[in-house]
């Protein structure tokens, strides 16, 4: 089974929507990433749990916390670890990091998720969700501003558009608007004439 076909399962069993997961290329490899409520939403589904974290084995002195925790599905049990410092987390909040770290880890272990390079998207600053960068609308084009001034006096527009700030999606449609104005006119006045014949 492939990484796509078991997130495809996880996303249909737990009903995760586009915002829980996504995609990332790693090495010419495809992973990919849950978020944290995704993580939160699947152990609540599963009813994982979650076990104190044993205080010989962790750190909750910064900078560096260490916690070591297990979790429980049915008969089975996990152990795992979630670290938070300067050099591997952004956020000032280094425990909870820790703590959210630890128990998405032995949530996606309790569900074989590692298996298929499916991870969570807490375990590493570099798995952040990327920022989808919008494209600036085109700006109007010369010809399309040509056409616009020949079109408008034929539909007795009485306000021509202003082009500063019009795209040429918009532009687009305003001539689409103008050239059915212009038919319009047309098959009227074509109507007109047929009736003086008659």
């Amino acid at each position: 089974m492939s990484n796509t076909d078991r997130l495809k399962e996880i996303k249909e069993k737990f009903n995760l929507g586009k915002d829980d997961f996504w995609e990332m290329k790693r090495g010419g490899k495809s992973i990919w990433i849950l978020t944290h409520d995704a993580c939160e939403k699947i152990a609540y589904q599963e009813g994982i749990v979650f076990h104190m974290p044993d205080p010989k084995l962790s750190n909750t002195e910064p900078p560096n916390i260490v916690l070591y925790g297990s979790a429980t599905l049915k008969d089975r049990t996990e152990w795992s670890n979630g670290e938070a410092n300067p050099t591997n987390c952004k956020m000032p909040y280094m425990n909870a990091m820790a703590e959210k770290r630890l128990k998405d880890r032995l949530t996606l272990k309790l569900i074989n998720a590692y298996e298929y390079q499916i991870y969570s998207e807490i375990e590493a600053d570099a798995f952040e969700k990327p920022i989808e960068v919008k494209k600036a609308p085109k700006p109007v084009s010369e010809k399309q501003q040509t056409l616009i001034m020949s079109l408008e006096p034929q539909a007795d527009v009485k306000t021509f558009i202003d082009f500063e700030g019009l795209t040429m999606d918009s532009a687009s449609k305003y001539i689409d608007k103008l050239n059915n104005i212009i038919e319009g006119k047309k098959n009227e006045q074509n109507n007109q004439h047929q009736a003086r014949r008659n």
